[in-house]
Order: C-alpha cells, then sequence, then structure tokens
C-alpha cells in the first residue's frame, strides 16, 4: 500500500480541531526566476506552498509513535583516516596500505504518524517541527525536551483517540519506551493495520465491508498525491 505522509511542521490544538501546517511542492509550466527552483533531481519546476488542514480529533483514526532508524544515504570516512589520506596524498602514496572503510551513515528518529477518516496521514517529526510556533515561551533550546512537551499536549488532547500506548511509555521511559522499527516501512506497516486491520477484526461483516472499501479509497487516495 501506498503511503505518503504530509510533514506536519507546525501545529496549534484548537478545542476539537488539530490545526495543521505542512508543505506541498507545485510543479509550474512558467516558472519566473523568484517564485520557483529547479529540481536538481527531477529537472522540473515547482513552488513551494504552505497549506493549513483543520483535522477535527474525531477524524482521526489512529496514532502512534515510533523510533526509527533512517539511512541518510551517504558514506564518510573517519576523520583520523581522512587525514591519513590527505597527508599521503601530499606525497604521492595514495592507496599504499590504507584500508578505508566507509560506512553508511544512520539517525534514529522520532515519528507520530496520524491516519484520518479521509484518508490521509500526517507525521510529526522530532528534528522537523516547528517548537515555538506550539509551545511558545515555553520552548527550549533542546529538542527532546520539546518534544516531550510536544507529545504530552498530544496525549491531553487526544485521549480519546485510539492509539496504542506509545506516547504515553515515551513519557514514562523516554526512548527506551518507544517500539522501535528498522525502517520507515515497518513503522508504516504497523499503522496501516492499526488502523485498519485492527479495528475490522471487532467489527461486523456490513462494518468490515464499509472499511475494506475506505482502506481501498486509501490506497488510492495515496497512489494519486
Amino acid at each position: 500500500m501506498s503511503y505518503i505522509p504530509f510533514r506536519i511542521k507546525a501545529l496549534k490544538i484548537d478545542g476539537d480541531e488539530l490545526i495543521i501546517e505542512h508543505k506541498i511542492f507545485s510543479e509550474i509550466s512558467n516558472p519566473s526566476p523568484k517564485s520557483s527552483e529547479l529540481r536538481e533531481d527531477t529537472g522540473a519546476n515547482y513552488i513551494e506552498q504552505t497549506v493549513i488542514k483543520k483535522v477535527k480529533k474525531n477524524d482521526i483514526l489512529f496514532f502512534s509513535m515510533g523510533l526509527v532508524k533512517v539511512n541518510l544515504g551517504k558514506d564518510r570516512v573517519e576523520p583520523s583516516k581522512l587525514r591519513k589520506l590527505i597527508t599521503r596524498g601530499l606525497f604521492g602514496e595514495v592507496g599504499e596500505g590504507l584500508d578505508i572503510d566507509l560506512k553508511p551513515r544512520y539517525r534514529e528518529m522520532l515519528l507520530i504518524d496520524f491516519i484520518t477518516k479521509d484518508n490521509m496521514v500526517y507525521r510529526i517529526e522530532d528534528v522537523y517541527f516547528n517548537y515555538r510556533a506550539l509551545l511558545g515561551d515555553e520552548v527550549t533550546l533542546s529538542t527532546e525536551l520539546n518534544f516531550r512537551k510536544l507529545v504530552k499536549l498530544l496525549q491531553e488532547a487526544l485521549r480519546d483517540v485510539k492509539t496504542d500506548g506509545s506516547l504515553e511509555a515515551f513519557l514514562s521511559k523516554g526512548r527506551k519506551g518507544v517500539p522501535v522499527y528498522p525502517n520507515l516501512l515497518e513503522f508504516q506497516e504497523y499503522c496501516i493495520k492499526q488502523a485498519f486491520g485492527g479495528i475490522r477484526e471487532n467489527t461486523t461483516d456490513d462494518a468490515a465491508e464499509i472499511l475494506d472499501e475506505k482502506k481501498e479509497r486509501f490506497s488510492e487516495n495515496q497512489e494519486e498525491n
């Protein structure tokens, strides 16, 4: 199933609604230098737009937190070996007895994914979120502390929404209490299963049929996005 979440840049909690700010990139045919940029990967011209979306709490099917190990896709040379490489290069000794082990770079990310009834997916990433917009004067210089404050607010605001206890575990045990996923795909598949499959197991045949249709529409909408 296609699973393409909108990355939440800013968030406000207003009564029974979450006011979400996220970015989208729209391709344009006749760009002006001031309004567009050139994407190096595709060569397409695009304009970045800010979207504000109001999501009612009772429209959220499921949300969960996960600690995901993300491959940054870049190799690096250890600084000590890099210095040796530069030194030997100056004396024409490159490749002579120097074992360079290029290792992939990884980063652990704390993610919170929301799946809504209108088949949309929204994601909060610990290092991408604008905490000042939500916390105001309570914001700190620590991303971890800011994220904890965000989680506490979400837990209180979404206490009636289906979840799996991952937010409570983070508040009580920190990162050690959060389920760990080796990659994004496994975290996303878990959220899908809980949002749709988990509900289906405890429904009547008629309700299950409706949920199957909703799941199919969810997949189609995500592929279009």
